[in-house]
C-alpha cells in the first residue's frame, strides 16, 4: 500500500507497540519501534528519520513531553520539523493543550482504532510538502 511511509512508534508498553506496529506493517507502512524516549532520540540522531512519529506521552524516565521539547529545539532542522503525533491513555482536561504546547502537531487519545490510526497517518503524511 504505502511502503514509502516511514513511521516511528515510541511506546514503552511492548504489547501495545507490537499490536500497533504489526497492524501498520501489515497495512504496508514501514514501521520502526522504540520503547523509550532515549531510544527514540538515539534512533533519530542516527539519521533514521520517519515521515511521522507516534509518541506515547506516559513513559518512565523521559516522557513524551520531554522528548518533544528536545526534538523541537534540536539543532538539525529535519529532526526539529518532524511530524509528531502525541498518543496518551490519559485523556484528561488540558492534556491535549499540554502536548500541543510541547510541540506535538496532533494529539490522539488511546485506545485508538487501528483502522482510524492508519487512515490518519496516511492522510497527514500525504499533506506533507515534498
Amino acid at each position: 500500500m504505502d511502503q514509502d511511509i516511514r513511521v516511528l512508534l515510541v511506546d514503552d508498553h511492548e504489547l501495545n507497540a507490537s499490536i500497533i506496529g504489526d497492524y501498520l506493517n501489515i497495512a504496508g507502512l514501514d514501521v520502526s519501534i522504540c520503547h523509550s524516549g532515549n531510544e527514540c532520540l538515539l534512533h533519530l540522531e542516527e539519521g533514521n528519520l520517519p515521515d511521522i512519529l507516534l509518541l506515547d506521552i506516559q513513559m518512565p524516565g523521559m516522557d513524551g513531553i520531554e522528548v518533544m521539547r528536545i526534538i523541537r529545539s534540536h539543532e538539525q532542522k529535519d529532526i526539529r520539523d518532524l511530524l509528531v503525533v502525541a498518543l496518551t491513555a490519559l485523556a484528561m482536561d488540558g492534556d491535549a493543550k499540554r502536548c500541543l504546547e510541547a510541540g506535538a502537531n496532533f494529539y490522539l487519545s488511546k485506545p485508538i482504532k487501528l483502522q482510524e490510526l492508519l487512515g490518519f497517518i496516511i492522510s497527514k503524511v500525504k499533506e506533507l510538502p515534498v
